[in-house]
Formats: structure tokens, C-alpha cells, sequence
């Protein structure tokens, strides 16, 4: 009877310690659930407010972003306008300068300079074969520069020595003054200052006797290539304008002649006139100091 009450026992207590472990397991359930559910609302909360905040950052995103392509439009607009005005205001010049003249087609240039109101530069020689006594002056009186180009125009001669060279330039000098009423201080050696005619210390020499007797010299950065009779219009002022545009934005000096050989010249200098007035050229005649344009 003991042995079978104890049993008894023995199994009621076990009964009580299962149901109380039942219980503790439950309770800790019970308790737990609530921590649980109460993180996992401040967490969505937490979200929600988020969520909230990055559509305001979106949209304030948005509004700085229209502010930013508005201020880079008119920035745009600024540097532009500040562009053309200060093309407008140091647009760069075409010098056209004339060679060896005065002679047949002069007059004929002349007319066609004062139809575009351009002014150019003649480097003339003693020789006038215009047919115009007063073609010289004309060509003063009508806006335009004369150059010392040499009297003779003799390479063998003028090229002989620095003395012969500065002779024959100021007997030139003294024509022009008798016949145009000025004595230019531009020259520009025959063949320029590159010619393979003269020895580089003769013309080397001869620079320093213009530069320490006040004259400028200048050559040119544009050559038309006139002096191949056989060109075409059309061919010059190709040659003209592809230099051109090498070079645009800077100042050129152009190489053409006014010779009987040169009708092409005068054909082609509407469309030379032309086609740099549209890359925004200006035009003006040459004048001491004004450009730097040498090839010594």
C-alpha cells in the first residue's frame, strides 16, 4: 500500500511539475508578445515618418533641380551675349593690299573698293601704268593707303647693296610727295622679306636702315597666289578664304597685285570681300605700327 501511494504520488508531482513548467512557458509567451508587438509599431512608425521626410527631401530635390537648370540657362545666355559683344568689339581686320601698281586694272579696283566701302593699301612702284596722271592721289583721296614698294621694282638692282636699295626707295618717297602729297612710312620690300633674291644679311641690313629711319615694314600672312596668271577667279578666292580660315580671328595682311596680268585679281576681289565680311572680318588700310606681320 506505501509502495503503490508513493507511486501515486510520485506521479502526482510529476504531473504538478509538468503543468508548472506548462505554465511558466506559457506566461513567458504571454509576456514576450507584447515587447514584440510594441517594437514592431514603433518601427513602422519609425517608417512611416521616414517615408514622409524622403517624399519632402524628393520634392525639395526637384524644386532645386528646376532652380539649377533655370541659373545654368541664363548663365548660358550671359556667356553668350558677353561672346557676341566682345566679337563685336574686337572683330579682327583684313588689310587688302595691292602690289606693284599702280597700272591697268587700278581704277577698276578702285571703283569695285568703293562699291563694298573697304579701304585697302596700294604698294606702289614709279612706274604708272593706270593711264591716270592722277592716279596716285586718287587713290589717297578715295580712303586709301599708299605704300613704298621701291621706284624701279628692279630686283637686280635694288638688291644690289643697302645703299642702291635706299636710293631707289626714296626716289619713290619723293614722286609720292610731288604727286599724292605724302610720303608713307609703310614699305614693303618687292618679293618681301622672305625672297630668296637677296642675301638674308642684305636684307637683314636693309630692315635695320628702315627701322632706325622710321619706316615700318610689312609683309604679308595671306598670299592669293595672283601672280600664277594662269588662276582662275574662283581659285583665288579659294586660296584666299581656306587661309582665312587657318587663321581665323587673327588680323590678316593680304597679298594681291595690280598689274595688266591681273584680271583674275579684279574678277575675284567681289567674292574675296564677300566671303570675309561673312567669317566677321572689318576692313582697314595699313598705317605705321597697326599690325605686326613679318617674315624677318
Amino acid at each position: 500500500m506505501i509502495r503503490g501511494g508513493l507511486a501515486k504520488s510520485n506521479l502526482y508531482v510529476l504531473f504538478i511539475i509538468t503543468l508548472l513548467l506548462a505554465l511558466l512557458v506559457g506566461g513567458s509567451n504571454i509576456l514576450a508578445n507584447p515587447q514584440r508587438a510594441a517594437t514592431l509599431d514603433r518601427l513602422e512608425k519609425e517608417n512611416l515618418e521616414l517615408r514622409g521626410e524622403l517624399g519632402e527631401l524628393s520634392s525639395r530635390y526637384e524644386e532645386l533641380q528646376d532652380s539649377y537648370e533655370r541659373l545654368m540657362q541664363e548663365k548660358r545666355e550671359l556667356e553668350n551675349g558677353l561672346d557676341r559683344s566682345m566679337l563685336s568689339n574686337t572683330a579682327p581686320i583684313a588689310y587688302l593690299t595691292f602690289d606693284d601698281g599702280p597700272g591697268k586694272y587700278t581704277v577698276r579696283l578702285l571703283k569695285i573698293l568703293k562699291k563694298y566701302s573697304v579701304p585697302a593699301t596700294f604698294f606702289v612702284t614709279g612706274k604708272n601704268g593706270s593711264g591716270d596722271k592722277k592716279i596716285y592721289r586718287r587713290i589717297v583721296e578715295q580712303g586709301h593707303a599708299l605704300g613704298n614698294h621701291t621706284n624701279s621694282h628692279d630686283y637686280r638692282k635694288i638688291y644690289s647693296s643697302k645703299k642702291a636699295f635706299m636710293e631707289d626707295l626714296r626716289e619713290l618717297e619723293s614722286l609720292l610727295e610731288h604727286k599724292a602729297g605724302i610720303r608713307p612710312g609703310i614699305v614693303r620690300l618687292p618679293g618681301g622679306t622672305s625672297n630668296t633674291l637677296a642675301s638674308p644679311s642684305l636684307i637683314k641690313s636693309i630692315i635695320g636702315e628702315l627701322e632706325r629711319e622710321g619706316y615700318d615694314y610689312i609683309d604679308w600672312n595671306i598670299d592669293a597666289n595672283d601672280c600664277n596668271h594662269r588662276l582662275t577667279p574662283p581659285r583665288l578666292v579659294k586660296n584666299v578664304l581656306k587661309q582665312a580660315d587657318r587663321l581665323l580671328g587673327e588680323d590678316l595682311v593680304i597679298l594681291l597685285h595690280d598689274t595688266k596680268a591681273n584680271q583674275a585679281t579684279v574678277k575675284a576681289l567681289p567674292r574675296i570681300i564677300e566671303g570675309l565680311r561673312e567669317r566677321g572680318y572689318s576692313f582697314a588700310a595699313l598705317e605705321k605700327d597697326c599690325v605686326s606681320v613679318k617674315h624677318r
